[in-house]
This record gives C-alpha cells, structure tokens and sequence, in this order.
C-alpha cells in the first residue's frame, strides 16, 4: 500500500532525496513534509497527512533532526507527542547523541 493511502500514517524519513538542496522526490503526496532547515540539504524529514495538525519544533531540530509536536484526539480528550527524524552518522568524529537531542531532554 502506498505512503498516500494510509491517512493517519506518519512517516519518518532519513536520507531524503535531495536536488539543488531541497528535498524531492515526495511531492505528490497527499500531506506535508517538514524539515528541519531549509538553509542547508536536510538529511531528515517527517511526512504529515493533511488531517494531522503536527508543529515544527525549531528548538531541536536541524539538518540531522526534524521533530514535530503533534496533536492526537485519544478517547474523550486530546494529547500531545512529540515525533522526531534523527540522522545518526556512523562517523568516528561525530557524537551519536546530537546537541539538539540532548538540549531536548533537559525541557
């Protein structure tokens, strides 16, 4: 079943398809993608149908982190969680646990 099919479906995407620093490749499907920069190549995304309200949460994200704060009716009352898409490098040099990650625990 296709990605469009699925209403209520979030997707999380890691190493998006990127051309001329944007990401492609998803435009025809029947939600949002958000990112979590639009200044450099995203190497996240989360996909959002058109009936979820969901919020980019900037505080935490970046090039490797797109979280969202998404709002979920659960039985008689409504909730709220947080999605991200983390891009973790398997690099020697680079920490696994992003500052953005880390920054979010301590809120």
């Amino acid at each position: 079943m296709a990605l469009q099919q699925m209403q209520n479906t979030v997707a999380v995407i890691q190493e998006p398809w990127i051309v001329k620093s944007r990401i492609a490749g998803l435009s025809n499907l029947n939600g949002t993608i958000i990112s979590g920069t639009t200044i450099e190549s995203p190497r996240t995304c989360i996909y959002i149908p058109r009936n979820i309200k969901a919020v980019l949460l900037l505080q935490v994200s970046s090039r490797d982190v797109t979280a969202v704060n998404v709002k979920c009716n659960i039985g008689r009352g409504e909730e709220q969680l947080v999605i991200a898409s983390v891009y973790l490098s398997q690099g020697a040099h680079e920490p696994c646990l992003t500052w953005e990650m880390a920054n979010s625990m301590n809120h």
